[in-house]
């Protein structure tokens, strides 16, 4: 299964399982949004290039809604 062009939202992005994650899916085309409160992860754990990073929490319902519909309307 091709990864290439779906679009995919990793919450918990910027820690070191999710980096490593995210750095993978890069890597096989995937558009990646990551949603991190940075409270145990670090922005410089993630690429440079190829993701949409937004800094906030999963307990912020708006935001997690806004993020997997927009998800959602991209495929």
């Amino acid at each position: 299964m091709s990864l290439k062009g779906s679009r995919v939202l990793v919450t918990g992005g910027a820690g070191f399982v999710g980096s490593n994650l995210v750095k993978r899916l890069v890597q096989e085309g995937a558009r990646v949004t990551v949603l991190d409160d940075l409270f145990t992860g670090r922005r410089e754990n993630l690429p440079d290039h190829g993701i949409e990073f937004v800094e906030g929490s999963v307990c912020d319902p708006p935001t997690v809604e806004h993020l997997v519909a927009r998800a959602l309307r991209a495929k």
